[in-house]
């Protein structure tokens, strides 16, 4: 661990050994000698945690969940912004000095990257697309792009709120009402095993329709059920 970091990555966890060899590989190109790096573990049972922990990064324990995952990682931090990275996903090698190039040139306390996929499909580019446009446009950003806040803002509205999903959209909502959610000039790419999983056009329509009856009022309990089956 760096003494004295400017930058936490946080990295929730939960039986990612088949993503973790190539995430690792990231992290160690990164540029920048001020961040740490952070897995908040579930309770993998896959050997993730011996990989993680193998590499010489921080490991924390936390309660299964990626709201308290990531929670417990940020309470762990010693940066002055976290940065919370999916395990499937992989930072631009400049990704320290963009985050703060970002919040300093838009005078803000939390940002997010563009987004790219690991396919080249015309669909994927799409879906990207519009990841940017709702962060620009509603500001609405989603774990996939690498959400990145201010500590003490993280600490000042309790952190990501404790429900199954949807916590990265709740959370953007309480964000945006303290401060603008800018979006980096770098990409993050994230692995689009989820499209391809479960047929692209079928979980775009799902993911959309998450997030139309999470704006009608319907309960993530119940979301859930229905985001399990795109998973």
């Amino acid at each position: 661990m760096k003494s004295n970091p400017k930058l936490s990555i946080i990295i929730p966890m939960l039986n990612e050994r088949r993503a973790l060899p190539a995430l690792l590989e990231n992290l160690a190109r990164l540029e920048g000698a001020s961040h740490e790096v952070i897995f908040a573990d579930g309770g993998s049972a896959d050997g993730s945690r011996e990989l993680a922990a193998k590499s010489g990064f921080r490991l924390a324990d936390a309660p299964r969940g990626r709201a308290r995952q990531m929670n417990a990682g940020a309470a762990a931090a010693s940066g002055e912004v976290l940065l919370f990275l999916h395990a499937d996903s992989r930072l631009p090698k400049d990704c320290e000095a963009l985050i703060f190039s970002t919040l300093e040139r838009e005078n803000c306390a939390a940002g997010c990257f563009r987004l790219r996929f690991d396919m080249r499909h015309p669909l994927m580019k799409i879906c990207a697309f519009m990841s940017t446009f709702r962060v620009k446009h509603r500001q609405i950003a989603f774990g996939d792009q690498g959400i990145f806040v201010k500590k003490t803002l993280f600490d000042k509205l309790g952190g990501f709120p404790d429900i199954p999903l949807m916590e990265d959209y709740r959370f953007s909502e309480t964000l945006a009402r303290e401060t603008k959610i800018a979006v980096a000039d770098g990409y993050i790419e994230t692995s689009a095993r989820r499209f391809t999983d479960g047929g692209m056009l079928r979980t775009m329509w799902k993911m959309q329709k998450i997030q139309y009856l999470y704006r009608k009022g319907v309960a993530p309990e119940e979301l859930l059920k229905l985001y399990r089956d795109v998973r």
